[in-house]
């Protein structure tokens, strides 16, 4: 939140798998924060909600989590 890309580092240990999202009609901001996470998480990927912003329609959203959880 502050800017600072030093206190990013922690998150590198996180080993979870983790589902990063953004909406694709989001602001700048969300696809760069978006970005940066999947970079430092090991064990990360992205994917961008076409046409969403950052309150996804349950439509679009929830087969992308059942697609990801049944992986």
């Amino acid at each position: 939140m502050s800017g600072n890309p030093a206190t990013l580092k922690k998150w590198a240990s996180v080993a979870v798998p983790t589902l990063v999202m953004v909406g694709g009609a989001s602001p700048a901001f969300f696809h760069n924060g978006a970005q940066t996470l999947v970079d430092i998480l090991p064990n990360a990927k992205s994917r961008i909600l076409v046409g969403q912003d950052h309150g996804p329609a349950d439509d679009v959203l929830a087969p992308v989590l059942v697609e990801y959880f049944k992986g």
